[in-house]
């Protein structure tokens, strides 16, 4: 065991006694429970360090806390001297960093509550060797992903390392990682963008009604029934344009009469509807959103300008429904009249 004193006009940072460890490896620990900064220098700083060393310090945290660790002066001989850094302990740990030389490394975070330096120096030349300064922060957890549109999250633990999955509703398909993971770092944050639910919506693209006679005529409407609303009619010989949907149903109707006969082919595909058609413009109205894309949950703010009054529905929100749509039509703004007295003319 060797113990420490400092100068009259100095305080002791760090253990006042430290003991050697049984083994080839030389090494100190302690646990930073009561206080959560500390300071390190390498063996005999600001002199220089000795040769031949292999020295190892554990640093030991509470659960949930990481290590800020910032270098105050450093200097080896380079490539043979080193200190590591690693992430865990000394036999199974990574090494986040591995410095050398005389240029002053940056500040590095380690983000468990087990940290381990180890410092190596051969025969030849010796330096001043380093002082470090140690700082606990608290390990934040990662942003909470709820809502979740159209789906479920699994698992209530976001803090680093924990793993969370998702699931759909019926009728939607998940785009993007099914489980994501709380990263280590600086800050909290998932290793894959956060998933969404959508509704897979039917296109028809490439249509093709090759000899119909004029008398046959295919009609497409944007839902199940005669009730939806009608966006194609198709009759005649030529390549018709495609038509989109914004239902997951589609109904195509198709009619001939008793003469000539004929065929059509129709070629459609799936694709991801992700927002509603912008509202027409609201006379003496202004509109307040965040941008121009208007996906499922987002809203548009209508306010009249000064003199007129708003009737119908103020906030309109982007919602799936039958087809993904606006929830209410737009609203109109109406002439306030602030006179009780007027003139009328018959015609």
């Amino acid at each position: 065991m060797v113990s420490f004193q400092c100068d009259q006009g100095f305080t002791l940072q760090g253990n006042a006694y430290i003991t050697c460890m049984p083994g080839p490896v030389r090494s100190s620990v302690w646990r930073l429970y009561d206080r959560l900064q500390r300071r390190h220098l390498s063996p005999g700083f600001p002199g220089n360090y000795q040769s031949s060393l292999d020295c190892s310090w554990r640093v030991q945290l509470p659960i949930g806390f990481g290590i800020h660790l910032q270098f105050m002066n450093f200097s080896t001989e380079p490539v043979h001297d080193y200190l590591e850094v690693r992430s865990g302990n000394l036999e199974t740990g990574t090494v986040i960093d591995r410095s050398s030389g005389p240029v002053l490394p940056n500040s590095l975070f380690s983000t468990t509550h087990e940290t381990t330096l180890f410092f190596h120096s051969d025969y030849s030349q010796n330096k001043h060797g380093f002082h470090i300064v140690y700082q606990a922060y608290e390990l934040q957890r990662c942003p909470d992903p709820r809502p979740f549109r159209n789906g479920i999250v699994i698992g209530q633990e976001y803090s680093v390392g924990m793993t969370i999955s998702f699931e759909c509703l019926s009728g939607y398909t998940l785009l993007g990682e099914p489980s994501l993971t709380c990263l280590h770092g600086v800050s909290r944050n998932w290793n894959h963008p956060i998933p969404r639910c959508e509704v897979q919506q039917l296109h028809l693209s490439e249509s093709q009604l090759l000899p119909l006679p004029f008398s046959s005529l295919s009609v497409a409407r944007d839902g199940p029934d005669q009730a939806s609303p009608q966006i194609g009619q198709f009759s005649g010989n030529s390549v018709q344009e495609g038509v989109s949907t914004t239902a997951n149903q589609v109904l195509i109707k198709f009619h001939s009469d008793f003469s000539t006969s004929g065929f059509f082919v129709l070629k459609y595909y799936a694709y991801q509807l992700r927002a509603c058609q912008p509202p027409p413009p609201v006379a003496n109205a202004t509109i307040l959103t965040d941008d121009d894309e208007f996906e499922i949950g987002d809203i548009i703010q209508y306010s009249c300008l000064p003199g007129f009054t708003l009737v119908g529905s103020e906030i309109l929100t982007c919602r799936l429904g039958e087809r993904l749509q606006m929830d209410a039509p737009p609203p109109v703004c109406q002439e306030t009249m602030n006179n009780h007295i007027g003139i009328v003319i018959k015609p």
